[in-house]
């Protein structure tokens, strides 16, 4: 079907409602669907001021796409980057077709294409996105993104039966508790022979971020190759002033210097009203990658971990990929690989070179260091 009167262009701060309405009809409601999350992500963001286009049909918001601006250090040198997401087409209006310059186009492909036009006008230099199982076809086969690779997914369950509970709404909680006494054994002992963090590590909460943390987060990004920046201007607007979720920032020090942080968040899982069970998120960390910044690493998830237990979480979970000094300190704090049962649907790293430029340490996915705070998903 053939729609004449489409109009497609640069979304302003004023069409945050239809913005997030939209979101909410095409992803299903969530924090990233509340109206006050689109001032902050899209136009406070230290790094700029997110690129969105929109396709309307009069005044009807039918498709959108949202690439926010980031600052990565490639091998230290700072480089302008952008995330992509929020990329959907009113269902609707997704088979629909129309003429451009005498070419026929879907909704989808237009927008891509204007983004692409003022991704290159602004200078940024690589487009990433982080597509799931379902999405990472689409994202490669018509996006022109390359896959370099897939991030590990780390659970840590406390409640087993309440979990199964979920998953299978047909039995008893009674058969449940009975049907998993046997693998939530395995998960008691697994508590049990949890390892004791070690070293002299004070962690302790954070309200506050000052120009200290900037020398910590380039002192820190020296050491990985590629990683973005986490500065304070960065810790605040993705954290600590963050509108509609509640983050808590913790920090790691030895002898007084500050050695870590780490950020956690606790939130309904899934997202559905009946089920009312929570999870707890380790959104974000930072430590050297070596012994000492393992063992930071160890005492900010142990806290983390008594933090979730006591906030009712049924279960805590990591989605990153980092170097594997660090993955030690997950596996002694009680966390482990999720297998495919538990997380069908894995989460994919994507990219797409602007430029000419091509960096090979970006080309390696062994060189990056990501975590939930890269992306859109908490």
């Amino acid at each position: 079907m053939t729609v004449p009167e489409i109009e497609f262009r640069r979304l302003t701060l004023e069409d945050g409602e239809k913005f997030s309405a939209f979101l909410g009809l095409c992803f299903g409601e969530g924090f990233f669907s509340r109206p006050e999350l689109y001032k902050h992500w899209h136009f406070d963001n230290p790094a700029g001021e997110s690129i969105i286009y929109g396709a309307w049909d009069r005044d009807k918001l039918v498709g959108t796409n949202a690439i926010q601006k980031s600052i990565f250090r490639i091998r230290e040198k700072k480089t302008s980057m952008a995330h992509s997401f929020s990329l959907a087409t009113h269902p609707e209006y997704r088979l629909h077709l129309f003429k451009n310059e005498g070419k026929i186009e879907t909704i989808f492909t237009r927008i891509n294409s204007l983004c692409r036009e003022a991704i290159r006008r602004e200078g940024i230099e690589m487009t990433y996105g982080f597509p799931n199982e379902k999405a990472i076809v689409p994202a490669v086969k018509f996006s022109g993104n390359e896959k370099i690779g897939t991030l590990d997914l780390f659970v840590d369950v406390f409640r087993l039966p309440e979990i199964l509970a979920m998953k299978r709404p047909r039995f008893s909680p009674a058969f449940c508790r009975l049907a998993t006494w046997i693998p939530q054994l395995a998960v008691s002992a697994r508590s049990v022979l949890r390892s004791k963090p070690k070293g002299n590590f004070h962690v302790s909460k954070v309200e506050t971020v000052d120009e200290k943390w900037d020398r910590f987060a380039e002192e820190i990004a020296a050491h990985y190759p590629v990683i973005q920046d986490r500065n304070a201007a960065f810790l605040r607007w993705r954290f600590l002033d963050f509108p509609v979720l509640d983050y808590r920032l913790l920090e790691a020090r030895k002898n007084g210097k500050l050695c870590g942080y780490l950020v956690y968040t606790v939130y309904p899982w899934p997202e559905r009203e009946e089920y009312r069970l929570l999870a707890g998120y380790v959104v974000d960390f930072l430590v050297l990658p070596d012994q000492d910044g393992e063992m930071a690493l160890h005492h900010l998830l142990d806290r983390a971990r008594r933090e979730f237990i006591a906030a009712g979480a049924v279960m805590a979970t990591s989605i990153h990929h980092v170097p594997t000094t660090l993955t030690g300190a997950f596996l002694k704090t009680g966390f482990f690989v999720a297998p495919k049962r538990i997380a069908p649907r894995s989460i994919h790293f994507v990219q797409r070179w602007e430029t000419d430029n091509h960096s090979a340490d970006a080309a390696n996915w062994n060189n990056w260091f990501l975590n939930l705070a890269d992306t859109d998903i908490i």
